[in-house]
């Protein structure tokens, strides 16, 4: 979860030369900020990084004034510059970070980027395409946050460039915006259900998990009427929101839960996915690729039931998205990685350099894939766990297999045609990907 900065006020337009900063530009001692001309004639700033929330005070926003709806493609200048020793902590700072988290809002919701401007030299960095609304509702944002060392690189923020794509095929993407409740919403000590508004504009609902099957008692259903049957991308609105004491229990409760069980109910049958709401805060949580036949056939539950501890986490329920996946864009690749254990061994920066390859990879037309952070699954995390207390014993390297053969099944199940072909080192380093990613990532894919 996080909160909210004040608004920082900027002028909008389509190729937004400046951001508005946070806190407003003067002497670098003061505000942290350093400022210098670009080669488009105008101001850039950089700052450094930070990897402790708790000291990060700088940011910029970036607000365009868009014509029309539709599909944007958004673009970060990234300013060339020299090292320099920065003024006020006497640290001399060679490069631009590889961890820059920019924060996409847009009308499908807020996702997060990390991308590298490092390699830029007065280039555009590529973030995405997204569908944004007219006029001035959407916008980019960047902090010094990451995580690489504490003030060892700069962010830099200087024009954002926002580029039509098309018209959104608004038609073939369906939001539930909130679910269908049992028991219906009422008093929380009475129906177990919390009600709040997201920044979307409309309701979310909180309930606390159990990992007694005889408590459960909470669940939603999201039900969307689809206008034609094909593969259909399913997506989870995780609003954001503060803890609370749970009014009923006196339970002091910090986060969403690790291991919500979605059942997907689709045209081949019911698929059974964990997601981890956790780490979200007004984003959209991808449950995967799933064929649903027309109208109102298809539906999504959740309910209250975990394996968490008893009452210890919220279990959120918002809204819910359908998007169409048009032909030849269905997931075909799936590849597989562990972004913590990649840390732990080779850093920061050299992760995110791996995951940017691996997305970029994903993207690729020949490729059509989804990349998976196996972790974020609490039975292979369990599993992993357990692995490596036990390295020697060949019997719980087995179970990780068993737990990521699971969590990829119900992709399977939503492809029924897709049978995964899985490699290690060999397939891993032939597709780009060298060096530390090869002992983990794995790659799974339809055969040719």
């Amino acid at each position: 979860m996080h909160h909210e900065q004040p608004d920082m006020v900027a002028e909008p337009c389509t190729v937004c030369e400046e951001p508005a900063l946070m806190p407003a530009y003067g002497s670098t001692c003061s505000t942290g900020w350093h400022g210098f001309t670009n080669n488009r004639g105008h101001q850039a700033y950089l700052t450094l990084n930070t990897n402790d929330p708790g000291q990060s005070t700088n940011s910029g926003r970036w607000t365009p004034n868009l014509p029309q709806a539709g599909r944007w493609r958004v673009e970060a200048f990234i300013a060339n510059h020299g090292p320099m020793i920065w003024p006020c902590t006497g640290q001399y700072i060679s490069w631009d970070t590889s961890d820059a988290r920019y924060t996409i809002h847009s009308s499908s919701g807020v996702r997060t980027v990390s991308a590298n401007q490092s390699p830029l030299f007065d280039g555009w960095l590529d973030l995405g395409v997204y569908d944004f609304a007219a006029g001035s509702n959407g916008y980019v944002e960047l902090k010094d946050l990451n995580g690489e060392a504490n003030l060892s690189h700069f962010v830099s923020f200087s024009a954002m460039r926002f580029t039509w794509e098309g018209a959104s095929e608004e038609s073939y993407s369906v939001t539930v915006g909130e679910p269908v409740l049992t028991p219906s919403y009422g008093a929380i000590c009475s129906t177990g259900w919390y009600g709040f508004t997201t920044q979307l504009g409309l309701n979310a609902y909180l309930t606390l998990n159990t990992n007694d099957p005889g408590q459960s008692t909470n669940s939603g259903r999201w039900t969307p009427n689809l206008p034609r049957a094909g593969n259909y991308r399913v997506e989870a609105y995780i609003p954001d929101h503060d803890p609370m004491t749970w009014p009923c229990t006196g339970h002091y409760i910090s986060w969403d839960t690790s291991d919500a069980r979605y059942q997907v109910h689709h045209k081949e049958g019911t698929a059974s996915v964990t997601g981890n709401q956790s780490p979200l805060a007004n984003q959209w949580l991808d449950l995967g690729v799933f064929y649903f036949d027309a109208g109102t056939v298809g539906y999504v539950e959740l309910t209250d039931l975990n394996s968490e501890s008893n009452l210890s986490h919220f279990v959120s329920f918002s809204a819910m998205r359908f998007t169409l996946q048009e032909d030849g864009t269905a997931v075909e690749t799936l590849i597989l990685t562990n972004r913590q254990r990649l840390e732990s061994l080779f850093g920061a920066s050299e992760t995110t350099r791996i995951m940017n390859k691996l997305n970029q990879l994903a993207a690729h037309a020949s490729v059509q894939g989804e990349v998976i952070q196996v972790e974020n699954d609490p039975s292979v995390a369990d599993a992993f766990r357990a692995w490596d207390e036990h390295l020697s014993q060949h019997a719980y390297a087995n179970n990780v297999s068993s737990a990521i053969y699971r969590l990829i099944s119900a992709k399977v199940i939503a492809h029924p045609a897709m049978v995964p072909i899985c490699g290690i080192k060999s397939l891993v380093s032939s597709m780009l990907i060298t060096g530390a990613a090869e002992s983990s990532a794995v790659i799974c894919s339809h055969p040719l």
